[in-house]
């Protein structure tokens, strides 16, 4: 059995326990609260996995850009674009997602989170540029149906 990221079944500690107190599993619980990752449980390997971002947002003038992690990209930039997420994002009206990565492993994307914040500016420009050499906007190609409001903002329950 493999063990997939669910929010259904154990608490970070007994987590914890159950990977023998493996501290890297869980030592960015804000990282973890933002992925909607509090807890795992197991699951038989043929079964679809749960998807984790990093990714960047940048506002018109491309003056500040922000790295964040999700794990719906859809949900997410809609919310930055709408306002909806408090603080820098909107303080900034960082609203343009320039830059994405997707990961299987929860804890492969905090890291590579960390490892950009970590950079200079130019490094996370030229980033960017690798996907995204115009700096268009990202998220009307992330689904057919742009200007459609995903079901999770529409009904978080």
């Amino acid at each position: 059995m493999k063990c997939a990221v669910y929010c259904d079944q154990l608490t970070i500690n007994e987590a914890k326990m159950l990977h023998g107190g493996l501290k890297t599993l869980h030592t960015d619980e804000r990282s973890l609260a933002t992925l909607g990752m509090t807890e795992l449980r197991r699951e038989a390997p043929h079964k679809s996995m749960k998807a984790f971002y990093v990714y960047m947002m940048t506002n018109r003038s491309r003056v500040v850009l922000y790295t964040g992690i999700t794990n719906s990209l859809v949900r997410r930039a809609w919310q930055h674009q709408n306002g909806e997420v408090e603080g820098f994002t909107k303080t900034y009206k960082a609203n343009r997602l320039v830059y994405y990565e997707r990961f299987n492993d929860p804890r492969n994307a905090i890291a590579r989170e960390k490892e950009i914040k970590g950079w200079r500016r130019e490094k996370k420009n030229a980033l960017v540029e690798t996907m995204n050499p115009k700096w268009m906007d990202l998220s009307p190609t992330l689904s057919q149906h742009t200007r459609v409001i995903p079901k999770e903002v529409r009904d978080p329950t």
